[in-house]
């Protein structure tokens, strides 16, 4: 493995901690884990979107 892409994967990791917030994992399989990942990036998205929309609505 290049150690570029090594970086990303650290890098990607110290992300999740820091805006996702995931504590534990709750299941021990590759899908589990994607799941995992995919449902907390939905809903950091969401709760983004949500804090935008009332900014503007704020605002006007």
């Amino acid at each position: 493995m290049a150690p570029c892409y090594r970086w990303h994967i650290e890098l990607f990791f110290k992300w999740v901690k820091q805006h996702l917030h995931i504590k534990r994992f709750y299941g021990n399989s590759a899908n589990a884990f994607y799941t995992q990942i995919h449902i907390a990036l939905i809903t950091y998205c969401l709760l983004l979107l949500m804090q935008r929309k009332s900014l503007i609505k704020g605002n006007c």
